[in-house]
């Protein structure tokens, strides 16, 4: 191989491994944690209530719905996350 053609594959390996470390090291977007007046609201109860509105007797997701109204969800995925 030319000299010319290893540097131009060294370059296309560094490229992807600096692609890959940039996005190891980009943070997760974590959902709010309910404010203090919420606190009754238990998470489990959350869940329960995507659950109940969100999925039918057949397992199916309604994901558009829950999308515009994901309140519930987020506030349990919240839960686990500082669990």
């Amino acid at each position: 191989m030319s000299f010319a053609g290893t540097w131009l594959r060294r370059g296309w390996l560094l490229s992807a491994v600096l692609l890959l470390s940039a996005c190891v090291t980009v943070p997760v977007p974590v959902a709010p944690i309910a404010p203090d007046g919420d606190a009754g609201r238990e998470p489990v109860g959350a869940w329960a209530r995507v659950l109940e509105r969100f999925v039918d007797a057949q397992g199916r997701v309604d994901f558009a719905g829950l999308g515009r109204e994901r309140t519930d969800l987020d506030r349990y995925v919240a839960w686990i996350y500082r669990t």
